[in-house]
């Protein structure tokens, strides 16, 4: 750093009496000015960060409801392309929506995707309400019979006659429904 002479501190001087003098304020002012620009630029990272944030949490949860509608099976079978396709396919279209002020339909993108989970867990509850009938009814078959004298060995058979025609029955149902 270069010296400086004794004309230019005297300058620098005077100009600070002056500037105290007239009560310019020219330090006070760029001290707060420039504190407020800093405050606003590190509010603006933060919200940088939560909308990036928010977006990849938005995105693991269509990419759930995606595999969700589309099964298990076949998502498993679709290439990490052919997935961020189908998001970014998703993530268009809501934006289109949005941009042109069809809030509603945007959402009811999404909230189609909710009720298909619905079903799938509604289906799910019932399948299992379902066998847990068929194994009580079972169970109070075994005990009416064994109450009525019939040895253990034949109550088993008995159930296991029982099983195999109602698996005999739901084979055909499938086919009856895969041919209609």
């Amino acid at each position: 750093m270069k010296h400086k002479g004794l004309n230019e501190i005297q300058d620098v001087c005077q100009a600070q009496k002056r500037s105290l003098n007239e009560r310019w304020c020219d330090n006070l002012a760029a001290v707060i000015f420039a504190r407020h620009v800093t405050e606003v630029e590190g509010e603006e990272e933060v919200l940088k960060e939560l909308e990036k944030k928010y977006d990849h949490m938005k995105d693991k949860l269509i990419l759930q409801m995606l595999e969700q509608q589309v099964g298990a099976d076949e998502w498993a079978r679709l290439s990490e392309k052919e997935r961020q396709k189908k998001l970014m396919q998703l993530k268009l279209r809501e934006k289109q929506l949005r941009a042109a002020g069809r809030e509603n339909e945007a959402n009811e993108l999404f909230e189609s995707l909710m009720s298909v989970e619905k079903l799938r867990t509604d289906r799910e509850e019932d399948a299992k309400k379902k066998q847990r009938d068929r194994l009580k009814a079972r169970i109070e078959h075994k005990k009416r019979r064994l109450a009525e004298g019939a040895s253990k060995e034949e109550v088993d058979r008995e159930l296991e006659k029982m099983k195999a025609q109602k698996r005999k029955k739901y084979r055909l149902r499938l086919c009856v429904d895969t041919t209609a």
